[in-house]
């Protein structure tokens, strides 16, 4: 009897830890991309679960991200798209993405570079 006792506790114990990397891992935010103010509120709830040195990796991209195809900043100033560099500009480029999603698309199709300087 106590060895059934024992095996079904660790039956349990063996299906706790199997569950547990699903009933504790966090959601994986993407971007709602059907409307402007969904996009920010996704955008917001991704940011929130970042650590400081990817959210600011995040901000930079989404910068990248916005001046695809800009050539100078005359075009930045005569554009008044550009002058609210949000995500409502963009949402359709990256609607259903991942913040790993988007820096990856950010990096590889942005023309122009973004330099940080930390101090």
């Amino acid at each position: 009897m106590n060895k059934a006792k024992i095996a079904i506790v660790a039956l349990f114990i063996l299906i706790g830890m199997a569950a547990a990397p699903t009933i504790f891992a966090r959601e994986v935010v993407r971007i709602d991309g059907s409307s402007a103010e969904a996009a920010e509120k996704s955008y917001e709830r991704m940011s929130s679960q970042l650590s400081p040195k990817r959210r600011q990796d995040l901000a930079l991209a989404m910068l990248k991200i916005n001046l695809i195809g800009v050539n100078s900043a005359k075009e930045t100033i005569d554009n008044p798209e550009l002058l609210n560099m949000g995500i409502g500009r963009i949402k359709e480029r990256i609607s259903g993405m991942t913040a790993d999603e988007i820096i990856k698309y950010a990096d590889a199709n942005s023309t122009v570079k973004v330099q940080m300087n930390t101090r």
